[in-house]
C-alpha cells in the first residue's frame, strides 16, 4: 500500500533518531539494500520489521513513500521509471531512521 506521498514524506522525519550510513549494510539494525546501483528494482531487507520507507532525489523531493508492510522485513521498490542518478533512501526500523545513498543506472 502506497500512501499519500505528501503526508508520508512530511511526517517521516518527526523521529529525531537519524543515522547516516554507507550504501552497504547498517550494522546497527542489519538493514541491507541491494542491488546498488539498481536498474529495475531495489530490495530492502532487515532482520527486524520495516516501519517506513521513503526515497528522495538530490533536490530533496520525496518521490516514493510507503508505511505499510508485512512482518517479513523485506521490501521491493520498482525504480524502473525513475531517472538515472543518486537518491537517498530512508528506512525506518525500530523507531530509528537509516539514510542510505542509492544509485539508479539504466545502462
Amino acid at each position: 500500500v502506497t500512501h499519500n506521498l505528501t503526508h508520508d514524506c512530511a511526517t517521516y522525519f518527526k523521529n529525531e533518531n537519524v543515522f547516516i550510513t554507507s550504501n552497504q549494510s547498517n550494522n546497527l539494525r542489519e538493514t541491507t539494500i541491494y542491488p546498488n546501483p539498481a536498474t529495475r528494482e531495489l530490495n530492502i531487507q532487515s532482520e527486524t520489521p520495516i516501519e517506513g520507507i521513503s526515497l528522495y532525489n538530490l533536490l530533496g523531493k520525496c518521490i516514493y513513500a510507503k508505511t505499510s508492510f508485512g512482518p517479513e522485513g523485506w521490501v521491493k521498490i520498482d525504480v524502473s521509471n525513475y531517472p538515472d542518478g543518486l537518491y537517498f533512501l530512508n528506512v525506518q526500523v525500530e523507531g530509528k531512521i537509516d539514510v542510505q545513498k542509492v544509485e539508479i543506472i539504466k545502462n
